[in-house]
């Protein structure tokens, strides 16, 4: 039966109480990570971008840029290179130039057609109402360009994440410049591609290399006294005076430092300060700090569960609700896979087949979701034993079940 005290004025006076709460944020946007405040700490890398990229306004055409951004999660390489790009379009209109900027994440993407069709979109790009390859779109895309003597940043944020497709489509790119017509002004299509520390893996390395030759800027790891920098930065534009002291945020740059991610720092400051708000704390003490980062889902584990397939979110919910049910450490890929088939059974969604299933679980791996190890049967061959990284299993199956409810998927 419903609580009364959840009813009528009972009701009303929660709902009063807590909005009369001491406010401790100012602007709780500033500390999304899609912000773009002034950019700290990057200076090196912002000049680096900037000598490889002038010519695209005084040189316009001449010569194609193309380069790899490279680095860890959480360095600052998609802000630092949005800012940078942003403001050279800015530059080059006020100079007259017709220079575009388009970002496009080939991680949300997923292949290589649907990258194209977002590129394509995204320069507003008429083309007849029916099915064409990618070599169709390219084609497109050149047109386009040179009709509207247009120059074009290309920025390819989490190339790898497409593997193999990622290498083909960055070829089929910068090809374009090399297909049209040598003009003074053919070289249209300029490429950076963000990518991570690991080597870009791809039988096609060798084919786009003498493109990018060592046209690579590299991003370190921030230091303790930079990340406390960044997070006093976004805490002074984004929450209240006297709320959060700079031996808080020492402490937060030290959590954060272990493994380096910024956009982890953003997160605890954010969710450390609403469980100061909701306490009806004046300040962010130590206690909000050490609870907001133990119940942490990272930022770049949550964007990758919000723009992932759907038999594959489900094959990770059910790895997780089973570790968290049994308090086990980990699971075989065998059961991972016949627990799949059931709650898809239950869903009434047909299970893809097991091959597939392997290659989530790769992906996951590669993700830093799962960890995958090969252990010995003896006579009877390896299995593979599947652990959950450290993530906290009960907010990672709050936020899987939000969002396969949100797409209308019954569990």
């Amino acid at each position: 039966m419903e609580k009364e005290i959840y009813k009528g004025r009972v009701f009303e006076e929660l709902f009063n109480s807590i909005i009369k709460r001491k406010v401790l944020f100012k602007e709780e946007k500033f500390l999304s990570f899609d912000f773009l405040p002034r950019i700290l700490h990057r200076d090196g890398e912002i000049e680096e971008l900037m000598l490889y990229c002038t010519g695209l306004v005084t040189n316009c055409g001449e010569r194609a840029v193309n380069l790899f951004v490279k680095g860890g999660r959480g360095v600052g390489k998609t802000s630092t290179v949005k800012y940078f790009c942003n403001n050279l379009k800015k530059l080059a209109q006020r100079r007259g130039v017709n220079l575009k900027y388009i970002h496009i994440n080939c991680r949300r993407a997923r292949t290589e057609y649907r990258a194209l069709i977002q590129l394509i979109s995204a320069l507003n790009i008429n083309i007849p109402q029916r099915g064409y390859s990618p070599q169709d779109l390219l084609g497109f895309l050149r047109a386009f360009l040179e009709k509207e003597d247009m120059f074009l940043i290309l920025v390819l944020d989490e190339l790898d994440s497409l593997d193999k497709k990622g290498a083909e489509l960055l070829y089929s790119l910068v090809r374009i410049n090399d297909d049209v017509i040598e003009t003074k002004v053919s070289k249209r299509l300029n490429i950076i591609g963000i990518i991570g520390n690991a080597p870009f893996s791809s039988n096609l390395v060798k084919d786009i290399h003498h493109y990018f030759l060592k046209n690579n800027i590299v991003f370190e790891k921030y230091t303790k006294t930079q990340i406390f920098d960044i997070l006093k930065q976004r805490a002074h534009i984004s929450i209240n005076e006297n709320v959060i002291s700079d031996k808080i945020l020492r402490f937060m740059a030290e959590i954060v430092y272990e493994n380096g991610d910024v956009r982890c720092g953003l997160n605890i400051l954010w969710n450390a300060t609403k469980l100061a708000e909701n306490k009806g704390l004046g300040i962010v003490t130590l206690n909000c700090v050490t609870q907001a980062y133990q119940n942490l889902v990272p930022y770049a584990i949550k964007d990758r569960l919000i723009h992932m397939a759907d038999h594959k979110l489900l094959l990770l919910y059910t790895i997780t609700v089973k570790l968290q049910k049994n308090g086990n450490l980990n699971i075989s890929l065998t059961d991972a896979f016949k627990d799949y088939k059931d709650i898809c059974n239950l869903s009434g969604i047909p299970p893809r087949a097991y091959s597939q299933v392997w290659n989530y679980i790769q992906e996951c791996k590669k993700d830093t979701i799962l960890k995958v190890d090969n252990v010995s049967k003896g006579i009877r061959g390896r299995r593979t034993i599947i652990e959950m990284s450290d993530i906290p299993l009960n907010k990672l199956v709050l936020n899987i079940t939000r969002i396969l409810e949100s797409r209308e998927i019954s569990l």
